[in-house]
């Protein structure tokens, strides 16, 4: 039996291996989004020593504090000619790798509180770390990674002072999601769903609870001292405004039974462009799994396969949201987060939807996917009928991402 520890070191062994390989042969602007705008971004700070205007370059609306790192990384390459900047671009994907690090070690916390045998933790951290999208996130330049980490760090963090309040686990809360939200807004769709999950007891008429209301007022915290740079830097600057009826003409258009009602030739291809950009449901699955990208290798069998797979381990963990405390907690985490991004999508019109639909905004949904993962295996391992296959599926579910990573060409 192998020692919980080197659970840990195996998984991020792995990472680290996937990742280096998955790195050599990817071009720097494969599989990522944005990549010109970030940077840009990075370069106007390194260069000038200044925060560029909302609007001056292709992504410079966003938050600093992902593009202010990368500015002091191999600055020399990055403030140089076009050929050169190639060496500070290596160094920030290995930066956004040692945030996958991160990541895998605060699902692996997460998911030290499931009573599964460590062969099982095993596996499932295996099949969450190796799955496409999360190495492509992790290994890209793009401010996605940085954000996703300061995510997953806040919902372990409010978690565990939801169990056992601390006011040093507080500050590190607190610190986390201020600097969550100076990377990305999309942190917030995050905070909202903590902030929600913290109001539960008013569904039954009940005052939060002490440390629920605590966790609130650090998350209130962090965006009044976001206040002054959405004000001062992006205000008035930004024409995008909330209008209930495009609203709902946008979610009418995306919101689509799944099977029932989908598009003509919407499954030709397991690719989500250009036939899935009008179903939402479609659009997350596909870009949970493989991201936005259509590969020229290995063979389409194979993403088929993972995809396959994925949907029935997604099942099967589903249907464990009612087995504990902590999985439901994790099915409400999870409900949020997607109703929270259809809204983000409602905000667009449908024309320009795009990849506003991609899983990369509520990519922290890892976690809480993680804790169902376990809990299926913990089924598996008590005989349930239903879930006599979940192992050897996750097994080879980890085995094909490996090949997809080590081989794939396109996107």
């Amino acid at each position: 039996m192998i020692s919980s520890r080197t659970v840990l070191e195996i998984a991020i062994t792995v990472w680290i291996f996937v990742v280096l390989i998955y790195l050599a042969h990817t071009s720097i602007s494969h599989r990522t989004h944005d990549f010109s705008g970030q940077w840009e971004y990075s370069k106007i700070i390194a260069k000038e020593h200044r925060f560029p205007l909302p609007y001056e370059g292709g992504q410079t609306y966003n938050p600093p504090l992902y593009y202010l790192i990368n500015s002091f990384i191999a600055s020399r390459s990055l403030i140089s000619d076009e050929a050169d900047k190639i060496v500070h671009v290596h160094y920030v994907r290995f930066l956004s790798a040692i945030y996958g690090v991160v990541a895998i070690l605060i699902i692996y916390l997460f998911l030290k509180r499931i009573d599964i045998s460590p062969l099982s933790r095993l596996l499932v951290l295996l099949f969450t770390a190796t799955t496409p999208k999360f190495v492509f996130l992790f290994s890209s330049y793009n401010n996605d990674s940085l954000a996703v980490m300061f995510s997953l760090i806040i919902l372990f963090l409010a978690y565990k002072l939801c169990e056992n309040w601390s006011w040093r686990n507080a500050v590190f809360l607190f610190i986390a999601s201020t600097a969550g939200l100076y990377t990305k807004y999309t942190i917030m769709f995050c905070i909202i769903s903590v902030a929600v999950f913290c109001l539960k007891n008013l569904l039954k008429w009940q005052l939060p609870q002490k440390e629920h209301l605590r966790i609130l007022g650090i998350l209130l915290l962090s965006i009044v001292l976001f206040f002054p740079w959405m004000w001062f830097h992006n205000h008035g600057k930004s024409n995008k405004i909330f209008n209930p009826a495009e609203a709902v003409k946008t979610l009418s258009t995306v919101v689509k039974i799944p099977v029932l009602q989908y598009s003509r030739h919407e499954w030709d291809e397991p690719w989500v462009h250009p036939t899935k950009n009008r179903d939402y449901f479609s659009f997350a699955f596909v870009t949970s799994i493989i991201g936005e990208y259509k590969f020229k290798k290995p063979h389409v069998f194979f993403t088929w396969l993972i995809l396959w797979i994925h949907l029935v381990v997604y099942f099967l963990a589903f249907y464990e949201i009612s087995a504990s405390k902590i999985t439901r907690q994790a099915g409400v985490l999870i409900l949020l987060s997607l109703l929270i991004h259809l809204f983000n999508a409602a905000c667009f019109k449908t024309h320009v939807l795009g990849s506003n639909m991609d899983y990369r905004y509520i990519a922290w949904d890892w976690l809480p996917w993680s804790v169902l993962y376990a809990s299926a295996m913990l089924s598996s391992s008590g005989n349930r009928w239903r879930f006599w296959g979940f192992k050897p599926l996750l097994i080879i579910g980890v085995v094909l991402h490996i090949y997809l990573l080590v081989t794939v060409k396109g996107g």
